[in-house]
């Protein structure tokens, strides 16, 4: 991904990466932040233009054991070393908090810091989907550019299809299952909306709602000769599947 920024200008400075739409997600937060240095150097100050940090989940009875933000304090202050104060992007999984966003850990103490910070932190907020209400929780607080909607990729059918399972029925992919999916299962196909919808509720009733799909679990379906995707496969990516699963299986022996 190039030329997140127009006019070179560094704005707007916060994104929301859709991990599981993303076949690359590290080369596209690589491509943003080498990109911001360019336009706005005096922005980062530190060993590091972003670092990682998972947020995780404190239920609302735990409110005293929340320790996030002191701990994201910590991470930031060990990637400066003998500067000032670390200033650059912090690439910040949410995936744990899908659902609670309106809660008072998550908007009003969580968000509220992140954005009093804002002047020396930037944000690109990953997650696997985030529905229209979550994303507007974050634009409460910053602009936050959706990545989302500037990927051009190949593949607009199995993005579709992996964001409608989400929407309908809570199955979330992760971007190693997406990636098989776009490998091996025709775009020109789950293009038609019967078919796609088709092959949802078969994957519905394979896997069930709520769940989390990596690539070993679609291999496992794509293989089974009464699923919907059995038959559109090809003769070729089949062999090169089941050759796949079976070394999977014997990993785990």
């Amino acid at each position: 991904m190039k030329n997140v920024f127009r006019n070179k200008k560094f704005y707007p400075q916060n994104f929301y990466l859709p991990a599981n739409r993303s076949a690359d997600p590290d080369k596209i937060i690589e491509c943003i932040c080498n990109e911001a240095s360019a336009l706005s150097p005096d922005s980062f100050n530190g060993d590091c233009l972003f670092f990682k940090f998972t947020l995780r989940y404190c239920p609302p009875y735990e409110q005293d054991r929340f320790r996030e933000l002191k701990r994201l304090q910590e991470v930031a202050y060990s990637n400066v070393r003998f500067k000032n104060e670390y200033k650059g992007f912090i690439v910040i999984d949410i995936t744990e908090w899908i659902g609670h966003f309106e809660e008072e850990l998550f908007q009003t103490i969580t968000m509220s810091f992140l954005c009093d910070m804002s002047d020396c932190w930037k944000y690109i907020f990953v997650a696997s989907n985030l529905s229209k209400d979550d994303f507007s929780v974050l634009n409460k607080f910053f602009k936050v550019k959706n990545l989302g909607e500037l990927q051009q990729e190949k593949n607009d059918a199995h993005n579709s299809l992996v964001a409608s399972l989400y929407n309908h029925f809570n199955i979330r992919f992760s971007p190693e299952a997406t990636g098989s999916l776009r490998k091996y299962v025709p775009a020109n196909i789950i293009s038609s909306k019967e078919t796609a919808f088709a092959i949802m509720n078969d994957i519905k009733t394979f896997f069930g709602s709520a769940s989390y799909i990596d690539k070993q679990m679609l291999l496992d379906y794509l293989s089974n000769s009464d699923g919907m995707c059995f038959e559109i496969i090809s003769e070729k990516n089949m062999i090169e599947i089941k050759a796949r699963k079976e070394e999977n299986d014997h990993e785990k022996l």
